[in-house]
């Protein structure tokens, strides 16, 4: 192996590098810096590993000074010799108080050799993997240090003969950024170092069936980071994957290599004291590496969580914000997209937690035909004690491509465990994400659920209060695609003597595009509270159907979905309006004497309780509007879609119930070949269960010659 560098200085100088390994040996370490304060002294770089049948590992960095200059970085790895593996970088040197050594870049894997005497020659070698980027360390009450990068993967090494190329080595994983808090004291943190990228799939060769391109390399996570009371903390992005190598001759190419995950990041108290002002965010994913010859693409790599967290009894967290990182995006030729990160602020004890935002990260965009990434969840969340305002939304799904599907979007809650009874939530808001799109005829993504709840079967008692909850839109399905449904909304409490407020509304489903394709459904808007002597207030919205696709056939248009206020035992009591959402319009036929496709269906409102339901309204979804017929061949039109209903179950109490309305008929198309289009029949308006309740009105016929719409039942 080679030798060591020589030591800077008493006061002064570098620290010299380390010596190259010979055949196959390991790099010699570097130099250490001076420990003194002159020139800012440096570590010495360690040696490269020597060339052989596996090459060295690189040598390490030289520590920096103990005031000032920067730790050395370590060697890189050997080349391998013919066949053998690269050698791994070296991991960097830890920072001692000014800056942490980046990793070394992993060694090119070794061509393969030429088979002798009839033998087959060998594949090319792996990469060898990248080094760990060096840890920073907090300073006191100075700027902590942010990690080192992780070295890059080594290449892999080419296919003789017609073997493959070698895979690409992996990207080294970021160090660890400085920690806000270092011997008690607070510290400004730094940064996890950048995980790195993974080395390139070796080239493949012609002449025979095995001579495939070697995979990419996956991408190094990023490094993690935490901080104290009151800072930042960013965590290191994930390196990107290694591009595939590329197949010759007939040969195929390979994949790329995943990205790598991004690194987590916390604000963090343990000790029963606050979080104030902090912010965490998580890495972002890295893009998947390309593939080569038709080879599919690697995944994005996964966004990372972030959280700000209180950890005893009594601890709270005010005006934080925690950002989940976003998901990679997918390698060329049908990656899929990665999911985003995590984003939430939580008390492990019973503390409270007022204000401040957690969001998840974005999915991923998926290309060439890849899915898109899912959003990342959001919350909020206190272990008894209180919640007060707040806002948690999940982050939204990746964009699918080429046909992929659009990624489903983050849930979001804010949410407390009950503990005695005592618990509250004051305006907490919950917004779910929206849905990806789907491209060239790709599904949209659902849109995420939404809530704010008081969970615990076994403790009576909490409150809800002035709560809002919103469920994503589901994403729109492009050029032939299905539009998304939209998400769920439910605000809601679990225990006898509760109470739940608020506004509940449903996502709308997302549009469908092109012919015969359907817009998605909304999603249903719930207020709930369950148990003896539970009280539910509010406003409560289904959300609204997606309008259908037009072309050769139209879409039907989707469905709204149900709002419901209940409450469900005796003694209860239920106040509010809920209403249906309205159905998505049908897509008009296509030239040529398409058909109308139908509106869809009302949603119903819904009003429970089996107490009183004091000053409440039930009012059922409109249906929607039926499709014209296309033009050319008198063809119909689309029905209108059925009015949804009212449906109160109460003693006494209910104000008004009214059924949706019927949605009108599409118009026939003009006169062509096959005779004249009829227009659509009128949706039935929608039932009111209720003695006084109020049937909904019928849609209207289409012309010419519509069929008559049929009369709602009485109520």
């Amino acid at each position: 192996m080679g030798g060591a560098g020589g030591n800077g200085g008493l006061l002064f100088g570098n620290g010299g590098a380390g010596g190259q390994g010979g055949a196959g040996g390991a790099g010699g370490a570097g130099g250490m810096g001076s420990a003194g304060v002159i020139g800012n002294p440096n570590g010495g770089t360690g040696g490269d590993g020597g060339d052989g049948g596996e090459g060295g590992v690189g040598g390490a960095g030289g520590r920096g000074s103990l005031l000032f200059g920067q730790a050395g970085a370590h060697g890189g790895g050997g080349v391998g010799g013919d066949g053998g593996t690269g050698g791994q970088g070296g991991t960097g040197a830890a920072d001692t108080g000014s800056g942490a050594g980046k990793g070394g870049n992993g060694g090119k894997g070794g061509a393969a050799g030429l088979g002798g005497g009839g033998a087959a020659a060998g594949t090319g070698g792996t990469g060898g993997a990248g080094g760990t980027g060096g840890a920073g360390t907090g300073g006191v009450g100075l700027q902590a240090s942010a990690g080192g990068d992780g070295g890059n993967g080594g290449a892999g090494g080419t296919g003789v003969g017609g073997i493959g190329g070698g895979a690409g080595g992996a990207g080294g994983v970021g160090g660890r950024g400085g920690d806000g808090q270092f011997m008690g004291l607070d510290a400004l943190p730094e940064a996890g170092g950048v995980g790195g990228t993974g080395g390139m799939g070796g080239q493949g060769t012609d002449g025979g069936l095995f001579g495939d391109g070697g995979k990419g390399g996956a991408g190094g996570t990023g490094g993690s980071q935490a901080n104290g009371v009151g800072n930042t903390a960013t965590a290191g992005k994930g390196g990107a994957g290694g591009t595939g190598g590329t197949g010759t001759g007939t040969a195929a190419g390979w994949g790329g290599g995943g990205g790598g995950g991004g690194g987590a990041a916390l604000a963090l108290e343990l000790n029963g004291g606050s979080v104030s002002n902090s912010t965490a965010t998580g890495g972002t994913g890295g893009t998947g590496g390309a593939g080569t010859n038709t080879a599919a693409g690697g995944a994005g790599g996964t966004g990372a969580f972030a959280g700000v967290v209180a950890g005893a009894t009594g601890s709270s967290i005010t005006g934080f914000t925690a950002i989940g990182g976003a998901g990679g995006t997918g390698g060329a030729a049908g990656g899929l997209g990665g999911a985003g990160g995590y984003g939430t602020a939580s008390v492990l004890g019973a503390g409270t937690v007022v204000g401040g935002k957690a969001t998840g990260g974005a999915g991923g965009t998926g290309t060439n035909g890849g899915t898109g990434g899912a959003g990342g969840y959001a919350a909020i969340a206190s272990n008894g004690g209180a919640v007060t305002g707040g806002t948690a939304t999940g982050g939204a799904g990746g964009t699918g491509s080429d046909g992929g599907t659009g990624g489903t979007g983050g849930s979001a809650n804010v949410g407390i465990n009950g503990i005695d009874g005592s618990e509250t939530i004051t305006g907490g808001t919950a917004t779910g994400g929206a849905g990806g799109a789907g491209i060239a005829g790709g599904i949209g993504g659902n849109g995420g659920a939404a809530s704010v709840a008081r969970e615990n079967f076994l403790n009576s008692g909490g409150t809800i209060t002035d709560a809002t909850a919103t469920g994503g839109n589901g994403g729109t399905g492009t050029n032939g695609g299905t539009g998304g449904n939209g998400g769920l909304a439910k605000i809601s409490t679990a225990q006898a003597t509760s109470a739940a407020s608020g506004v509940a509304l449903g996502g709308s489903g997302g549009n469908g595009t092109g012919s015969g394709l359907s817009g998605g459904a909304g999603g249903d808007g719930i207020i709930a509270s369950t148990g003896t002597g539970t009280q539910a207030t509010g406003t409560a919205m289904g959300g609204a159907g997606g309008v259908s696709g037009t072309g050769a056939t139209g879409g039907d248009g989707g469905a709204g979905g149900a709002g419901s206020v209940t409450a469900n035992f005796a003694g209860d009591t239920a106040t509010g309006t809920a209403t249906g959402g309205k159905g998505g319009a049908g897509g008009a036929g296509g030239t040529g004497g398409a058909l109308g496709g139908n509106g869809g269906q009302g949603g119903d409102g819904i009003i429970i309780s089996n107490g009183a339901a004091f000053n409440s309204t039930a009012i059922g979804g409109d249906g929607g509007t039926g499709g014209d017929g296309g033009t050319g061949a008198g063809a119909d039109g689309g029905a209108g879609g059925v009015g949804g209903r009212a449906l109160p179950y109460s003693s006494f109490g209910v104000e008004d119930a009214r059924g949706g309305n019927g949605g009108n008929g599409g118009n026939g198309s003009t006169p062509g070949v096959g005779g004249d289009g009829h227009g659509g029949a009128g949706g039935m308006g929608g039932q009111a269960n209720i003695d006084n309740g109020e049937n909904g009105g019928n849609g209207t016929n289409g012309q010419p010659d519509g069929t008559p719409g049929t009369d709602g039942p009485n109520g």
